[in-house]
């Protein structure tokens, strides 16, 4: 049986994503950031970047259904983190962090379900 999923795939993309997000949209990068703000933003996308990048390759490589569920913690860090850190109001970051958060969770929600509704061990 093949376990891979397109939805891992899909998640390492995002993973990839948040990681050059923080060139993309300018967010300063710590060395140069003021304390707070745009360092902020770089390092919570910048590791749950890492984070769901590594998470994706390990169930590409052996699923195991625990990595899905550390993504969807990942998802719900990412939606909550602007008002936790505090940049509800750097309204690309919020965006940015915010659809990948969800898009996060609804792609390992639905390989969760494929899981369970297919009767596959994980």
């Amino acid at each position: 049986m093949n376990d891979q999923h397109w939805q891992d795939w899909l998640v390492a993309v995002i993973g990839a994503w948040l990681i050059l997000s923080n060139w993309v949209f300018g967010f300063t990068a710590p060395a140069t950031a003021v304390a707070g703000g745009s360092s902020l933003i770089f390092w919570n996308a910048l590791l749950v970047g890492a984070i769901a990048v590594v998470l994706s390759v390990a169930a590409l490589a052996s699923f195991r259904i625990w990595e899905e569920w550390a993504d969807i913690a990942l998802g719900v860090w990412l939606v909550v983190s602007p008002w936790v850190l505090g940049f509800t109001t750097v309204r690309w970051a919020l965006l940015n962090v915010v659809i990948c958060g969800l898009a996060i969770i609804l792609s390992a929600a639905w390989v969760i379900w494929e899981v369970r509704e297919t009767g596959h061990p994980a």
